[in-house]
């Protein structure tokens, strides 16, 4: 079973390499803003290419356990990752943009659990911050909570 600290040590390892990035970046970066971005790009492009890998297999993997309490944990995990960022930064958007990777895994939470995770999931994303994807999110985690 795949280790919730490999999916840790993914977000770590992008957060980083934000920071880097960012740190690096010059004055006359803005001028040559195409390039940059085709680095922001490939930077993302291989974040996105490895949580989706990870998502699909610990889906699958609690999928199969039927193990709610794991599924909560790595839910909580993935929920949070936009914590600490700043508000509509690189990371911030990237880190929501996760959830939904995840979406399928809340099948997987017994009822209890999918409204522990959706009351503080809208606590910790105001309406007025939700992306489309959070909404869906949200959306799936109370009819989880509600039996449906």
């Amino acid at each position: 079973m795949t280790d919730i600290s490999e999916l840790k040590k993914l977000y770590d390892e992008y957060k980083d390499a934000v920071w880097k990035e960012q740190e690096s970046r010059t004055f006359t970066d803005g001028l040559n803003s195409i390039i940059q971005s085709k680095k922001d790009m490939a930077l993302e492009d291989s974040f996105t290419e490895k949580i989706t890998d990870l998502a699909e297999v610990m889906t699958q993997e609690v999928a199969e356990s039927g193990d709610s309490g794991r599924a909560k944990e790595i839910l909580s995990f993935v929920y949070a990752g936009q914590s600490g960022c700043r508000d509509m930064s690189t990371e911030y958007f990237m880190f929501s943009s996760v959830h939904g990777l995840f979406e399928d895994m809340i099948d997987c939470l017994s009822r209890e659990d999918a409204a522990e995770l959706a009351a503080k999931y809208a606590e910790d994303i105001p309406a007025r911050k939700r992306f489309p994807v959070n909404k869906k999110v949200l959306k799936h985690l109370k009819r989880r909570a509600a039996g449906k």
